[in-house]
């Protein structure tokens, strides 16, 4: 996905994406590819997605009513369980 496509998923800022982002791919966990004027991220590992959405079962369970993040979660937890696209390259 595109900064844009994880702001409008996370509702977000632009700004938030953006540095979580930069984050992540210090760390190596993502890698970013060039679509003309659009970079695309994914998951270094597409392997960490299930092992994130374990972590994020775990954390779902404890949030006590905070309905924000619980829907920060169901968002996540839909994007990350959808199937992958193949790559063009």
């Amino acid at each position: 996905m595109d900064v844009n496509s994880l702001q409008r998923a996370l509702e977000t800022s632009h700004s938030s994406v953006s540095q979580n982002l930069a984050i992540l791919r210090a760390r190596r966990l993502v890698t970013e590819r060039r679509e003309g004027r659009r970079v695309i991220y994914r998951l270094t590992n597409p392997e960490l997605a299930g092992w994130l959405l374990r972590g994020i079962g775990f954390l779902e369970d404890n949030l006590d009513g905070a309905e924000r993040m619980r829907s920060v979660v169901a968002s996540v937890k839909g994007l990350w369980g959808k199937p992958e696209e193949p790559s063009a390259g």
